[in-house]
């Protein structure tokens, strides 16, 4: 199994648990692409279980509950619809749902803009 270091946390994962979110237009910092863990659980994992950790381990599960209360529709369940939204707009295509065929999908982001859904159809721009 091949490894790739997460340099946030140190920890050796498999490569191919990861997927790549693509801007189209400018970018900030010459970041052209996102990537991104595949399966939420793994996420949920390393966003709300991973930092809290210790707090976990000394029994602390209300404080750690409080946190991830406060920060699960933004930080996880948000990505989540965003993803459910690029993976059904092709097939709303395909059933003439929507009058164009998307030759692209990704997202858009600058240094002002974000834009969490971009569908780009080169035959007619």
């Amino acid at each position: 199994m091949t490894c790739r270091t997460v340099a946030a946390s140190r920890l050796c994962v498999p490569h191919n648990i990861f997927r790549y979110i693509v801007c189209y237009g400018k970018t900030i910092l010459g970041l052209e692409k996102l990537v991104v863990v595949k399966d939420h659980f793994i996420e949920f994992w390393f966003k709300f279980v991973h930092p809290y950790k210790g707090e976990l381990e000394m029994g602390n599960t209300s404080y750690v509950a409080n946190k991830i209360a406060q920060q699960f529709i933004e930080r996880h369940v948000s990505h989540i619809y965003e993803e459910i939204c690029r993976t059904l707009l092709p097939r709303l295509c395909l059933t003439e749902s929507i009058d164009f065929v998307p030759s692209k999908i990704g997202a858009f982001w600058d240094a002002h803009t974000e834009i969490d859904v971009v569908a780009i159809d080169e035959d007619h721009m």
